[in-house]
């Protein structure tokens, strides 16, 4: 085993080891989405009432009807030929298993509808579909109900993880062009980002194969955050390796030096986030508590292959993959004017600075007071779909008994007590028994507000509170009302909960890196202000640019998680060089140098960052438009106001007042330290 001894050799093997990983794991990788949870209860807050409810209903096959609703509508009224056509779908339905309902007409004359049940929910839709093709000209005829839009929402999500995947990657593509501006180097980062996506969806898989349950939402956030982290430990490594060739002629030693320097970073980056995530588990929603594990299981992942991969791929290579930009032994450091020109205005007036861009990001967090937490189901698309454009026609045209009912569970032995108490109860029209369950009477709820409003949201609760007081827990109400209040619900005990734990995660991040807990303190009031900047400004833009309804209730903790725990990597990054340069030089000149240094590569990884974030806006979903614009506004703002102007500013005022030598343990009083003005340095 001796030629193992030779560095190439070495790089070789590691890269051999790794190929020989990707073809093992690539079955594993490509059954991630075949084991996704593909339960409805998986979306729904654990030990809710409407969760309870949906889990008896789905239990024993799920042998409880689906059903969907073919509405006719014509402007002017609808006419003998309109009515004939409906009678004939009717027949046609009646000579097929699915079950078709009697006609109602509206009573205003310009529309009717005709309901359809049937257990297959897969194969109901498309029928009914299918038999009203063709409606008689100048009628519209829509197919909605309960159904009908969970088969919409699955076709809308259906081929956005391709198109995800495909925007991600031109995206990075661009950027890494555009930072390294080689047309060779940017294949490297990105061979290793794609061994390291490999890697992360075998792992969840395998995850799911154990038992584990993850939904379609972790594939679409595992994707851009193992592209995002990845590019940017990537630019990172490759930043110092640079720098460290223009010192040495030897690469291998280049790269050493460049990894010992990095790895700690990169290791400390990651933790960070695998620790922000895993708060996750914290949550109520399954479908929220997956991304714990998952999510962690990518990031460890992406360092790990990050650190071993691209330092075999950038040695091998040598130094003419930088070209036509190659560093040379010996050759000046590349002049980093706009850095040293901002870091140095930075530490002349750090007050200033401190007061203007807290001030910045407190006006940009205004947007938070118009914020309407939640949105109905009717409300995530993008663009409305036909079950979506059809629930309204009926709620136009029809009295609300026609629409989805609340469904009450109750213990046989106080069953009819149940009963009586909702039918007296204002706004309840019908209460009506629809069959049983083992240790369960089951009856439909028709109330006067639109299943899906916040006026049936508000009846919801106050139906509960008369039960409880009548027949204690004895009953449970669900349906979609109840079960979009009771995410609504669980988003804001979720938010507390995992919002403090991920606080206390990036407050012992910044103790252990600062050593000091008034200045950790104070960058972490920072990228707090920082996710309250950005919830503010998607509000806003989602309110008076996109014209959203409101703000999907987990969107402010995934908001506070990536922002915070993402975000304060390039804390992270500035911070380790600060250190560095603290050992030799003043704060405010290690300051000074440390952004000067770190300012190119960290301000093209939040670039990066944001921008595979923001391909998550191009989805046809609202909520996943809203995540994206969320954490990418916020990694935008903690690249360009927090690193830049903020993190500085306090780092200088509070060394100022704690004593020189006092910013981070173990570094040496400014008393027998050097002041020399900020050298330029390698981006």
């Amino acid at each position: 085993m001796r030629f193992l001894a030779r560095p190439r050799v070495r790089l070789w093997t590691v890269l051999a080891l790794w190929l020989t990983a990707v073809v093992a794991l690539w079955p594993a990788a490509q059954r991630m989405a075949d084991r996704e949870t593909g339960t409805a209860t998986i979306e729904l807050p654990g030990g809710a009432d409407s969760t309870r409810v949906r889990a008896v209903l789905d239990a024993d096959g799920g042998d409880h009807d689906d059903s969907a609703v073919l509405v006719l509508a014509r402007a002017g009224g609808l006419t003998g030929a309109d009515r004939d056509w409906l009678a004939g779908v009717r027949r046609e339905l009646g000579r097929t298993p699915y079950r078709a309902g009697a006609i109602v007409a509206a009573a205003d004359g310009t529309a009717a509808l005709l309901p359809v049940a049937h257990p297959d929910a897969e194969h109901l839709v498309p029928a009914v579909r299918a038999a009203a093709a063709r409606p008689p000209a100048g009628a519209t005829a829509q197919v909605t109900g309960p159904a009908a839009l969970d088969m919409d929402a699955d076709d809308v999500e259906a081929g956005t993880d391709a198109t995800l995947l495909i925007g991600t990657l031109l995206v990075v593509v661009a950027l890494l062009l555009l930072t390294y501006r080689s047309p060779v180097l940017w294949l490297l980062p990105l061979l290793a980002v794609g061994t390291a996506l490999v890697v992360a969806q075998a792992l969840v898989s395998w995850f799911g194969a154990v038992g584990g349950e993850y939904s379609g939402l972790t594939g679409k956030i595992l994707t851009v955050l193992v592209f995002g982290v990845g590019t940017d430990y990537a630019l990172l490594l490759v930043a110092r390796y640079r720098e460290e060739l223009v010192r040495d002629a030897d690469r291998y030693r280049a790269m050493g030096r460049a990894l010992r320097r990095t790895a700690g970073t990169v290791a400390a980056a990651a933790g960070t986030v695998i620790g922000g995530v895993l708060c996750l588990l914290l949550t109520a929603v399954p479908e929220t508590r997956a991304l714990g594990p998952t999510l962690a299981l990518a990031v460890a992942a992406t360092a790990l292959v990050m650190l071993t991969v691209l330092p075999a791929l950038l040695v091998l290579c040598g130094r003419w993959i930088f070209w036509p930009r190659i560093p040379r032994p010996g050759a000046a450091a590349p002049a980093t004017p706009l850095w040293d020109r901002i870091s140095g205005a930075v530490a002349a007036r750090p007050v200033r600075a401190a007061v203007v861009s807290a001030l910045l990001l407190l006006s940009l967090g205004q947007g938070v007071g118009a914020l309407r937490w939640g949105l109905d189901p009717i409300e995530q698309f993008r663009t409305p779909p036909e079950s979506v454009t059809g629930l309204r026609t009926v709620a136009a045209h029809f009295p609300t008994e026609h629409l989805d009912p609340l469904v009450m569970l109750a213990e046989p032995a106080v069953a009819e007590r149940a009963r009586a108490v909702l039918a007296g109860q204002p706004g309840v029209r019908a209460v009506e028994h629809t069959g049983d369950r083992p240790g369960w009477t089951v009856f439909e709820v028709r109330v006067a507000a639109l299943p899906f409003s916040r006026a049936a949201q508000d009846t919801v609760a106050q139906l509960r509170r008369a039960l409880t007081a009548s027949v204690g827990a004895g009953a449970l109400l669900g349906g979609p009302a109840a079960e979009t209040l009771d995410s609504g619900t669980a988003a804001e005990r979720d938010l507390l909960r995992a919002g403090t734990a991920i606080l206390a995660v990036i407050a012992v991040v910044l103790c252990g890196l600062l050593r000091r807990v008034r200045l950790a303190a104070a960058l972490l009031a920072a990228v707090l202000l920082t996710a309250v900047a950005a919830a503010g400004v998607t509000v806003a833009a989602g309110r008076y640019a996109f014209g959203f309804a409101g703000l999907d209730a987990r969107i402010p903790l995934f908001a506070l998680v990536f922002v915070l725990a993402v975000g304060v990597d390039y804390s992270i990054f500035v911070l380790s060089r600060y250190r560095e340069e603290a050992r030799t030089h003043d704060p405010v000149t290690a300051m000074r140098r440390a952004t000067g240094a770190t300012g190119g590569v960290v301000t093209s990884a939040g670039v990066v960052l944001a921008a595979t974030f923001l391909v998550l806006a191009a989805l046809p979903l609202v909520a996943l438009t809203q995540l994206g614009l969320a954490v990418a506004t916020g990694i935008l703002l903690d690249t360009f106001v927090v690193r830049t102007v903020l993190m500085p500013a306090l780092v200088i005022l509070l060394s100022r007042r704690t004593g020189p030598g006092a910013i981070i343990s173990g570094w040496r009083s400014s008393s027998t330290r050097r002041t020399e003005p900020a050298r330029s340095a390698s981006a």
